[in-house]
């Protein structure tokens, strides 16, 4: 780590390298700091110390950054998703009067065409959302990065508490002799902590495929029937009769039910979640022994991550009454 950016590697010049010199040297600074070291053995061991910086803080700066640019990913694709569920029907209303104006123009008015017109924009625009959906299917690597950096700060914060002194002075040879003992070992925890998640993701990694064709003809029908129930009644061809348009409403109606029950039951799982893991804090403070603390985190570790899927599950069902709801007010009001 003290070589000359001369004798570096291209991936550890590189800016996006989270193995940064810099980045190591200012955290061994605040570590030696934090623990006061003496400054001549800190001098002596410096390569060793800074060795288990860049294996522990900087991975889980890394870690900590990867998680967050992912979870800014994926709000993003909610908030999308959102919008789309609140301006597609908006949009088709907009584009079924235009084409009421264009074909009564021409004199020709063609009510299969306008719903093909129609439905060909809409199909394109829900492929392109379920692509997306897919993709996101196969970034299971939040979960991992966040308990890579728990499992990392939690031995960084362990290290620290036992080992913390209120002045150098305080420090005797035997100590120093057995802190350097447990930073070899902090050292080969934290590269099993970064293999295990590198295990893991190469595991869960898979190169999302998508068929264009399926993802057309399984949206296109989808989107021919949501057209059709915006159209002005007018425009619809003859052949669909009034039992059509109720079992059209009926589907809508069952499955704004079947939304609202997925409501419930993940507002029932997330409240559950959060009174286990205020449960398992409170039993965490008042653990006896290292043994029972550990288990204990271990558990919170594994209900946290729940959590967060039960919630992202829970913003997704609201998302889809929001939009069913808007749907039925809409037919209602045609």
């Amino acid at each position: 780590m003290n070589a000359s950016s001369a004798h570096a590697y291209s991936f550890e010049r590189e800016k996006y390298s989270h193995r940064s010199y810099l980045a190591a040297q200012n955290a061994f600074r605040i570590f030696v700091e934090r623990l006061k070291l003496p400054t001549a053995w800190t001098q002596l061991k410096e390569d060793h110390l800074v060795k288990y910086v860049t294996d522990v803080h900087l991975n889980i700066a890394w870690y900590d950054k990867k998680v967050k640019a992912e979870k800014s990913i994926r709000n993003l694709y909610v908030a999308i998703t959102l919008a789309l569920l609140l301006v597609m029907p908006i949009l088709i209303l907009m584009l079924n009067s235009l084409a009421e104006r264009i074909t009564d123009t021409a004199n020709d008015q063609d009510p299969d065409y306008l719903i093909a017109q129609v439905a060909a924009l809409i199909t394109g625009v829900l492929a392109l959302h379920s692509g997306i959906a897919a993709w996101f299917e196969q970034r299971k690597v939040i979960g991992n990065f966040w308990k890579a950096s728990a499992d990392l700060k939690e031995a960084l914060y362990d290290l620290e508490d036992k080992w913390r002194q209120d002045k150098s002075e305080d420090w005797s040879p035997e100590m120093l002799e057995k802190f350097q003992e447990e930073i070899s070992l902090g050292i080969k925890f934290a590269k099993r902590v970064v293999r295990k998640e590198k295990e893991t993701f190469f595991k869960n990694y898979k190169t999302p495929r998508f068929d264009i064709v399926s993802l057309i003809l399984n949206n296109s029908k989808k989107a021919e029937d949501l057209t059709e129930i915006f159209l002005d009644p007018r425009t619809l061809p003859r052949q669909k009769t009034e039992k059509e348009a109720d079992k059209i409403a009926q589907e809508l109606a069952e499955e704004l039910a079947e939304a609202q029950i997925d409501v419930r039951r993940y507002q029932q799982e997330v409240e559950e979640l959060r009174k286990l893991i205020d449960l398992r804090l409170q039993q965490l403070s008042e653990a006896q022994t290292e043994e029972e603390q550990n288990a204990l985190r271990a558990g919170l570790k594994e209900l946290q991550v729940k959590l967060e899927r039960a919630e992202a599950n829970l913003i997704s069902a609201r998302a889809r009454v929001t939009s069913l709801t808007t749907v039925n007010s809409l037919i209602s009001g045609i």
